[in-house]
């Protein structure tokens, strides 16, 4: 597919580069996805997953157990509670320690993961776990073939196969093979960037509501349809758009009264978050804490944990994949779905920023992608793709959770 066929409506100013307003309102986007090319995507996404199943059987011999051993690692954390939901639904009431502080519960997760994964649980004879991974494994490859029409048809085919290709390599991936709910949020993100650029509003609303029922971060849906339909109305009085961006925050802020009246507490949710998992605001505190501390690992040797490393290994990738994404430039719509994400795990005192968190960005992996040429291209995708083999190996093989 070229440039031509792939249907490119951003408008460009005389000296070549986009244009404010083609960026901030850009030009009705019909998008054309010809069934020809979809073999691409999917051969992308089933050779990577592939490398990862297989890293995970070697991990599994690797650590002198059976690959039905290893199935319990593959829900690790956030797994455990997900399989818990699928089987059993939610607690009535927040569990708490004896001095009555909030303990981790599956209460802290949305329901739109283990509710699809409910539905593969009834008609097919899937137990839970497997239902949740099912869901995971179609929710990714709908995420990369999505992903590819996205770019096909803002710039172009070749580019749409390296963007895709980075994408299903990229470190965070590995946990599209485990029980977690980032495929699920990726389908979501794509789909409604994609009606929003089409200017079909009611679509775009819809899908952000559903969506951002999936994830904590996923109320970042509403970014993009807010300035969307802002662009929409200030430009061409398009007051229809406003749709968008009213439905945009429904399911999440749909789930958390509906935990509130479930628990018979309002503002559970948020007080689990707080005292069980300790996730606060503190813009951006931690995050440099955690750099300094990585810094002093490098030049003075001191101790250092995973936890430590693994968010600032993220930040050091956002910062290269912001300036690739600063010479693509997309429309500002999907800086915002990008910027929401990473910028939300930056000022959190939580886990931070995660590899899988920055491959939720996705617009910020497609810009490697779409500006990485050559050799350049294919070292970048080599490490990528390595680095994924050794978090799914580490998150099968080790005592601790990696993700």
């Amino acid at each position: 597919m070229d440039r031509s066929s792939a249907g490119t409506n951003v408008s460009e100013a005389e000296d070549g580069e986009p244009s404010w307003r083609s960026l901030a309102d850009p030009p009705h986007i019909r998008f054309v996805i010809r069934s020809r090319d979809l073999w691409r995507p999917v051969l992308i996404f089933a050779a990577c997953r592939l490398i990862i199943l297989l890293t995970i059987v070697a991990a599994s011999f690797d650590s002198s157990a059976p690959v039905a051993g290893i199935l319990p690692k593959l829900r690790f954390w956030d797994g455990d509670f997900y399989v818990s939901i699928v089987d059993d639904w939610y607690p009535q009431m927040v569990p708490q320690t004896p001095d009555g502080i909030a303990s981790q519960s599956s209460l802290a997760f949305f329901p739109l993961y283990p509710l699809l994964a409910r539905g593969v649980k009834a008609v097919t004879p899937l137990g839970a776990q497997g239902s949740l991974l099912f869901v995971s494994a179609v929710a990714g490859l709908l995420a990369t073939v999505l992903l590819w029409a996205l770019v096909a048809n803002l710039r172009n085919g070749r580019a749409a196969d390296r963007a895709t290709l980075l994408y299903a390599a990229f470190p965070g991936a590995f946990v599209w093979s485990m029980v977690y709910a980032e495929p699920v949020l990726a389908v979501f993100a794509i789909s409604c960037a994609m009606a929003l650029l089409g200017r079909r509003w009611w679509l775009a609303g819809l899908l952000a509501a559903i969506g951002s029922a999936s994830r904590p971060n996923a109320i970042v849906l509403a970014l993009p349809c807010v300035w969307a339909a802002g662009a929409a109305v200030w430009y061409r009085r398009e007051w229809k758009a406003i749709v968008a961006a009213a439905l945009a925050p429904i399911g999440w802020l749909a789930w958390l009264a509906y935990i509130g009246v479930w628990t018979g507490e309002p503002g559970a949710w948020f007080r689990i978050q707080r005292e069980a998992w300790g996730e606060t605001i503190d813009f951006g505190y931690r995050t440099l804490g955690r750099v300094k501390n990585v810094a002093l690992w490098l030049l003075q040797g001191t101790e250092l944990r995973m936890n430590e490393i693994m968010p600032t290994f993220g930040l050091v990738l956002v910062v290269l994949l912001i300036i690739a994404m600063w010479k693509w430039r997309p429309p500002i719509l999907l800086w915002l779905s990008a910027l929401g994400i990473v910028g939300l795990a930056s000022v959190s005192a939580g886990l931070g920023l995660r590899p899988r968190f920055v491959h939720s960005a996705f617009p910020l992996v497609a810009a490697g992608g779409v500006e990485l040429r050559g050799a350049w291209f294919v070292l970048v995708v080599a490490l990528s793709l390595a680095s994924q083999v050794a978090l799914a190996y580490l998150s099968v093989t080790s005592t601790r959770a990696i993700p």
